[in-house]
């Protein structure tokens, strides 16, 4: 998580978390664009690129499984776990 917390802000990484997660749980992946899309309307400024670079973070650390392709990306359990400690702040 030290990686990440140096490199971005951990807010937007959360909020990535969370909308990947809100979609799996409708049986749902989803892809960078549409990311960044849901972020932005939200008024959370990125560049697609800036999620990428993200979403290839989370990948590393096992927080997400990004599928190649049009697969889009999915929460592991470990990123779940995370999410769930987070929310008991």
């Amino acid at each position: 998580m030290q990686i990440i917390k140096s490199k971005y802000s951990i807010d937007v990484v959360v909020e990535i978390l969370k909308i990947i997660y809100r979609f799996n749980k409708s049986s749902k992946n989803i892809g960078r664009n549409n990311i960044y899309k849901l972020l932005n309307e939200n008024w959370i400024i990125i560049n697609e690129g800036g999620v990428r670079r993200i979403l290839c973070l989370l990948n590393e650390t096992q927080l997400v499984h990004s599928g190649l392709g049009r697969k889009g990306s999915s929460i592991s359990e470990k990123g779940i776990e995370l999410l769930e400690y987070l929310e008991k702040d």
